[in-house]
């Protein structure tokens, strides 16, 4: 039996997805369009920093090419991971002040503490 979710329970859905931080509204105030995130961007900045620590990397600067497509992150769960999650994961590690965005040349990148 496949059965048809109303409009409102699709809404009901999408808000807890919204509340537990896997879906943010790209226009929150129609609710038309959205991002779904099978991990939220904290989670996606713990397991950066966790592997920035277990590669006594911190004091250090990498681009974000480097974290997401570069040699030493292959193997890593966020290797290939999308720019726009990247710099919502960066920012929570911001928040905490483990991290700081740097902006250099043409190049985003962030240094870890």
């Amino acid at each position: 039996f496949l059965g048809k979710l109303s409009l409102d329970g699709l809404y009901t859905v999408l808000d807890e997805l919204c509340r537990t931080g896997h879906l943010e509204w790209k226009d929150p105030k129609t609710k038309k369009q959205c991002l779904v995130m099978w991990r939220t961007p904290e989670e996606w900045g713990n397991l950066i920093y966790a592997w920035i620590i277990s590669k006594s990397m911190t004091n250090t600067v990498c681009t974000f090419y480097e974290l997401t497509n570069g040699e030493e992150s292959e193997g890593t769960e966020f290797h290939g991971l999308e720019k726009w999650l990247l710099l919502r994961a960066i920012k929570t590690l911001e928040a905490q002040r483990k991290a700081e965005i740097m902006m250099f040349d043409d190049s985003e990148g962030v240094k870890f503490f």
